[in-house]
């Protein structure tokens, strides 16, 4: 199995700031600072904070790998338990290189691989190794697309 590049932890964990100013703002305009409610509602969106920061997000980068067995795509993901997906190449009707302006900025895409029945979305990747995974699709793919 191939591992993510280090670098979409950081991306993940950039966007989860920006996620988690959103609640905190419309705590603080909609409640008093300092008020005992304002405390509690500020304290969860720190503890959830540092709960994604510090645990989700590095389980999660850890646990996700991918790789191309024989005929298959194979992706093994999840935080609390393990999901395996594979799907046959064989299948895949669409691939496609998706990259955010934050996944720009350190030259990484997301593959996105679509066959009947499924999706499977794979972050994290260079671009050009992108580019090479897409290049293992059945050559009958490559001469209806």
């Amino acid at each position: 199995m191939l591992q993510l590049q280090k670098e979409i932890l950081t991306i993940w964990r950039i966007s989860l700031a920006f996620a988690a100013f959103v609640p905190a703002f419309i705590t603080s305009l909609l409640f008093q600072p300092g008020t005992p409610f304002w405390i509690m509602l500020t304290a969860l969106w720190i503890l959830l904070f540092l709960f994604f920061y510090l645990f989700y997000l590095p389980v999660r980068y850890r646990k996700l790998a991918f790789a191309v067995r024989g005929d298959s795509l194979v992706v093994r993901s999840g935080v609390f338990s393990t999901r395996v997906r594979t799907m046959p190449l064989q299948n895949i009707q669409y691939s496609g290189l998706v990259v955010s302006p934050l996944d720009a900025v350190w030259g990484l895409g997301s593959l996105v691989v679509t066959a009947p029945g499924g999706r499977i979305r794979i972050p994290g990747l260079r671009r050009q190794d992108a580019e090479n995974l897409a290049a293992m699709l059945p050559e009958e793919w490559h001469r209806e697309h």
